[in-house]
């Protein structure tokens, strides 16, 4: 089993590959505008390497957005009622998470008679449009012109003025943490480094002079291969570890994990924990 979800970019969207126990999860997201439900489905079987009529499909309509307003009144929009953004980076979790921390954090307040949903509305806000903007950065980044799909997601006039401004400034410098304005952010500096030097962009590198960027993404590479290497000498193989968990819950069992064997990994979060 992958330990990790393979996502491929196509014509009108894009599919993801999650590796289960006994299956593989597969979907495709496209753009209506941009293909038809016939075309997309054949786009779907033709990555899964079968015919139309063996695959059972599911279609579901996304209705991309937010609520300006989480918290009205004695009423929080948590989760799919608070919005929702198409799941390239799979954040619907954290999203819940920082609506529930923050309620957590203010709702003594609002019980003292504070006002809360001001400050609670702002930071959900900006939660989400960290997330829209390091999203697009996948599509507008692109060189891809084979489709009108990337030609209008590469189109200047779609790219919202916070990612421009960012986008603006690493023409000639790296991101660095104080081109957000917070910490608590799904997405910071080193997740936009990747994007960046693997499309080779930033730092004044044009797809003309890839090299520059290329030594930089490998170093950024070869950080990460040592971070696997060092998991995989301290963490059993996924596959293990699944098995471990079906057979406890076959047995109705609790699932403990010896946090011991994972001290001494070095871990990624989106707080940065050093």
């Amino acid at each position: 089993i992958k330990g990790f979800t393979t996502s491929t970019a196509h014509q009108a969207g894009w599919t993801w590959d999650i590796g289960l126990h006994d299956r593989r999860g597969i979907g495709y997201v496209y753009s209506s505008n941009h293909t038809s439900e016939e075309t997309a489905e054949k786009t779907l079987a033709d990555y899964v390497g079968t015919d139309r009529v063996d695959i059972d499909l599911k279609k579901l309509d996304m209705r991309v957005g937010y609520q300006r307003k989480h918290w009205r009144g004695n009423c929080v929009a948590v989760g799919l009622s608070a919005g929702f953004i198409e799941p390239l980076e799979s954040t619907g979790i954290y999203l819940v998470e920082m609506a529930l921390w923050l309620i957590a954090q203010s709702l003594s307040r609002y019980v003292q008679g504070n006002e809360v949903e001001t400050q609670f509305n702002a930071l959900m806000a900006r939660h989400f449009e960290n997330i829209v903007d390091f999203v697009k950065a996948h599509y507008c980044l692109s060189s891809r012109e084979d489709s009108q799909f990337w030609i209008d997601n590469r189109n200047p006039e779609t790219i919202a003025p916070s990612l421009q401004k960012l986008l603006n400034t690493w023409q000639n410098d790296a991101p660095n943490d104080y081109d957000f304005d917070s910490h608590i952010v799904c997405f910071n500096s080193d997740n936009y480094q990747y994007i960046l030097y693997g499309m080779f962009q930033g730092l004044g590198f044009s797809p003309a002079e890839p090299e520059k960027s290329q030594s930089i993404f490998n170093r950024l590479g070869a950080k990460r291969s040592g971070m696997l290497e060092e998991i995989k000498r301290n963490l059993d193989p996924n596959q293990k570890v699944m098995e471990h968990v079906l057979q406890k819950q076959k047995k109705k069992e609790p699932v403990r994990v010896n946090r011991s064997t994972i001290g001494n990994i070095p871990m990624a979060s989106n707080y940065r924990l050093n």
